[in-house]
């Protein structure tokens, strides 16, 4: 019997310039290489939500940025050999602070600043897609 291990992950919509911002994960990741999403991760123990989501950008991106409200929650389960990790994601809406000069960590392998009509280009999760979309009306 696989042990169930259940995780928080923040995830945040950044947008510049009425576009926002993507990030290709890489092609030796273990789960979902290659795939397109927003940035963040799972939160770390005792870590405040808002916080796990501040330095999930940073270590992505490099950006500095203001969390603002969340936007959306979904759930989903990934399958390991050993486990089943049972992740609700929270995704909020984000400001960047100062500079907007994007520095890849190396999760990652791209990135890219899209446009609402430009979504549908890019190899991302039904769930995520949902997001950025409803993200695009709520930005001014």
């Amino acid at each position: 019997m696989k042990k169930i291990v259940e995780r928080i992950a923040t995830r945040a919509i950044i947008k510049q310039d009425g576009k926002i911002l993507i990030l290709q994960r890489g092609d030796k990741d273990e789960y979902l290489s290659g795939l397109w999403e927003v940035p963040g991760g799972k939160r770390k123990l005792s870590e405040k939500t808002i916080d796990g989501c501040k330095r999930e950008v940073k270590e992505e991106t490099g950006l500095k940025v203001k969390v603002g409200d969340p936007i959306g929650i979904f759930e989903y389960k990934v399958e390991k050999p050993l486990e089943i990790r049972e992740v609700t994601q929270i995704n909020f809406l984000v400001k960047p602070i100062g500079k907007v000069e994007v520095k890849l960590s190396s999760e990652h392998k791209n990135f890219a600043w899209i446009k609402e009509d430009e979504i549908d280009n890019y190899n991302i999760t039904k769930e995520t897609k949902e997001i950025i979309k409803k993200a695009f009306k709520f930005f001014p």
